[in-house]
């Protein structure tokens, strides 16, 4: 059953950024032992073959809501009974590098849902541990342009790049504890020891939309 929305607007308004037709939406399902359930993209699709995800997908036009479209593309591409999932909050959007604006819908499940995986759009799925998103061990980073890009080496699968980015906020938030290396200059090690969860989220924003996205306007614009 879907409960009430709890979002972060409250902290970080994101009403200043131009929302598009361009929506989409993912399901961040996270289960009782704190682990979330990641997608392994088909190799055949032509959008990011092979890729980590979360499930999810475009916002269409008989969708309710987002909330409605991340229960529905999860329905589709894993067989995750949308009954099943509690809706939690939702995270403040970022756009991938599409230019699609995705809104994170982060949902809870009482027990493992039995799984049916969609192979015409999902290889496989991993339950990983969001301490996991946290750790030195298997994370790397590299500066793409003027973008932090986070990615983790895990045995089950690589996470890279927007995926690895919500997966770290979320354990942040969930597990109310500090990633052992830097989100970005403005996120440091020492600098997060000192706030709390909400506040590295909204921090996190803040920097992603002074910085990070107005400068790919600014790229965008000069095509």
């Amino acid at each position: 059953m879907v409960n009430q929305l709890n979002s972060l607007s409250d902290i970080v308004s994101y009403s200043t950024c131009e929302m598009t037709e361009q929506e989409a939406a993912v399901l961040a399902i996270i289960d009782r032992q704190k682990r979330v359930l990641v997608c392994k993209r088909a190799d055949h699709l032509r959008s990011h073959p092979g890729e980590a995800c979360l499930a999810g997908g475009k916002r269409e036009k008989g969708d309710a809501s987002l909330v409605d479209t991340a229960l529905r593309e999860a329905q589709e591409e894993i067989g995750v009974d949308r009954e099943l999932v509690t809706v939690q909050y939702e995270l403040e959007p970022i756009t991938s590098l599409s230019g699609m604006w995705v809104h994170t819908i982060v949902g809870t499940v009482a027990d493992e849902p039995a799984l049916s995986i969609n192979t015409d759009e999902v290889a496989k799925t991993e339950w990983i541990p969001l301490q996991s998103f946290l750790k030195n061990d298997h994370h790397w980073n590299m500066l793409h342009g003027h973008y932090n890009v986070h990615g983790f080496d895990f045995p089950e699968m690589r996470v890279f790049g927007l995926t690895a980015n919500l997966c770290i906020l979320i354990a942040i938030r969930e597990l109310e504890m500090v990633p052992e290396f830097d989100i970005n200059p403005a996120l440091t090690t020492d600098i997060m020891q000192s706030l709390s969860p909400a506040e590295i989220l909204a921090r996190f924003f803040q920097y992603y939309y002074e910085n990070v996205r107005e400068r790919e306007d600014r790229k965008i614009a000069k095509m």
